[in-house]
């Protein structure tokens, strides 16, 4: 059975970079409904598609993908970590 927990480039898990992009996009181009599911599903094709081909790319090609995965999904968490943090529930 397929485990979507399992694709993993650089450490990180690809599903949690595919929300973490579309909730990105869909903030950042103010989208709702049938735009950000078309979305998810662009994001997720070009994340599983590439997922299949790193290993097949030769160094250093590997590795600068794997850098820029990593760093994306950083950036991606303090962006979220800041909107959570200034976000105003009273």
């Amino acid at each position: 059975m397929f485990d979507p927990s399992t694709l993993v480039i650089g450490g990180v898990t690809a599903v949690a970079l595919i929300f973490g992009l579309t909730e990105f996009f869909k903030v950042a181009l103010k989208w709702e409904g049938t735009k950000v599911q078309v979305l998810a599903f662009v994001i997720a094709l070009v994340v599983a598609t590439a997922y299949q081909l790193v290993p097949l790319l030769p160094e250093p090609y590997n590795t600068i993908i794997n850098i820029f995965v990593v760093s994306l999904a950083t950036a991606l968490t303090a962006g979220g970590f800041h909107k959570f943090a200034t976000r105003n529930d009273t």
